[in-house]
């Protein structure tokens, strides 16, 4: 569940007066130590990202062969930078708001010059966005953020999310505007672009976001009892084989929470591992993902079942949805890479999610050996 925060800001511009009207989710974000969210007046991060754009978006960007950019290096008065993902509903029904944008700004002379548009992929790769491209048309240059160092650095705001840069005396970029979630008017945004491009970027830096206050945090948790969760653990190791007679709550200091229990089985005792994860989605209509994995002291993943996972049209995934994901990932070693492929390993209308559920399974590994350091493993 989340909560909402609004912040009123009224602003005055030369011959201008613009209401700022903020609003903040408290939400818990892939990484708990990301930033918060970029707002008006605050020093867009100084990113590096890779150049695997084509000869036509570098000419358009005015950029070289470099390996990386930055978006100081791009010399046009205003940047507007959209934080997407190929698999976001939202992101989607924007894609065609931003091309006759695109197509509007690019057939103004006032603008053309003035002007650059970009989008980062978070969570995707340079081909799931050439993917998305031929889907949706979209012409500006389109970069990937696979591992969201771009998408949390800028404080996990849920895609879509579009910021306009300007550019301060010191050359540094300066959120002249942003919005969260989709936009729906071509021309409304292109007349905040014109609008924007006569903003004082001298009051916009005494306008920091240190004045209005940062979002609240709220734990991402599953709506159930412990004593609820504590049921659905025993039942996920007891499928593994055997019947559990001890459990005990451990909470690692890097890891956090994770069960240990005490299997009694036909061939003797086990231990089982069960780790909750919970984690919130970047899509901004997606509902946040819980589930339990279960393991063995090898590392090897034993169980897999769903807290609460949805799809399309935030409908709960049914047995087949989630044997698809048990074939996927029961069997594999935590030791392993987990990378995601959306054709192979997604469940249909479920990509976010199972793209999420991959990234913490990709996580298991430190679990894995932060139990072996605190010494709950078999030491042979």
């Amino acid at each position: 569940m989340h909560t909402a925060k609004h912040t009123f800001l009224l602003i005055r511009f030369p011959g201008i007066v613009v209401l700022w009207i903020s609003l903040l989710w408290g939400s818990s974000a892939l990484n708990e130590d990301r930033s918060p969210i970029l707002r008006l007046g605050d020093v867009f991060p100084d990113l590096a990202f890779p150049n695997v754009l084509n000869e036509r978006e570098r000419e358009y960007l005015g950029l070289g062969d470099e390996e990386t950019f930055t978006v100081e290096d791009i010399e046009e008065e205003l940047v507007v930078v959209e934080f997407l993902n190929k698999y976001c509903f939202h992101c989607q029904v924007q894609a065609p708001v931003f091309v006759l944008a695109y197509n509007a700004i690019e057939a103004d002379a006032n603008l053309r010059d003035r002007v650059k548009m970009i989008g980062v992929g978070a969570g995707n790769t340079r081909h799931q966005l050439e993917v998305f491209r031929g889907e949706t048309g979209v012409q500006f240059p389109l970069v990937p953020d696979a591992d969201f160092v771009a998408y949390d650095a800028v404080g996990s705001p849920k895609t879509p999310f579009t910021i306009l840069l300007r550019k301060d005396s010191q050359g540094h970029r300066i959120v002249a505007s942003a919005h969260r979630g989709v936009i729906y008017s071509d021309k409304g945004f292109v007349e905040e672009i014109r609008a924007v491009l006569q903003y004082d970027v001298g009051l916009l830096t005494l306008r920091r976001s240190s004045e209005v206050p940062i979002q609240v945090k709220e734990e991402i948790k599953p709506a159930l009892s412990e004593e609820e969760l504590v049921d659905m653990i025993t039942r996920s190791m007891e499928d593994t084989g055997g019947r559990v007679t001890e459990m005990k709550r451990v909470n690692l200091p890097e890891a956090g929470v994770v069960y240990v229990g005490n299997l009694s089985c036909d061939d003797g005792q086990k231990k089982r591992f069960a780790k909750i994860v919970s984690r919130a989605s970047f899509c901004d209509v997606c509902h946040d993902i819980h589930f339990i994995y279960v393991f063995d002291e090898e590392g090897i993943i034993l169980r897999f079942d769903p807290v609460h996972l949805t799809k399309k049209g935030n409908w709960e995934w049914d047995d087949k949805d989630v044997g698809k994901m048990r074939d996927r990932l029961e069997g594999r070693s935590l030791l392993e890479a987990f990378d995601f492929d959306p054709e192979v390993d997604a469940v249909t209308s479920a990509t976010i999610s199972s793209q999420l559920i991959f990234m913490s399974l990709g996580e298991g590994k430190d679990l894995y050996q932060e139990l072996k350091k605190e010494g709950y493993l078999n030491q042979e």
